[in-house]
């Protein structure tokens, strides 16, 4: 069982670790950024980096966006 309590997989483990090697950086880092890339949360980041919003003004526009499909959702039989 792996650290993260997954078995890895030798078909995968391997070309990490030649990764590793290859560039110096550490296994932790080439899953963490291989996980990101899977999930799509390098592009959420960049949308975020991207945005112009505070804060406080994505919050707001989040929950009014909330009660708009909780409305929504409400007013369907």
């Amino acid at each position: 069982m792996g650290r993260h309590g997954q078995e890895e997989d030798e078909s995968v483990l391997r070309p990490t670790k030649v990764f590793t090697a290859r560039t110096g950086r550490r296994e932790c880092e080439i899953v963490d950024a291989a996980l990101r890339s899977y999930l799509g949360m390098s592009a959420v980041e960049a949308m975020w980096q991207r945005s112009a919003l505070r804060e406080r003004q994505a919050v707001h526009l989040a929950y009014e966006e909330l009660r708009a499909l909780r409305r929504a959702r409400a007013s369907t039989p």
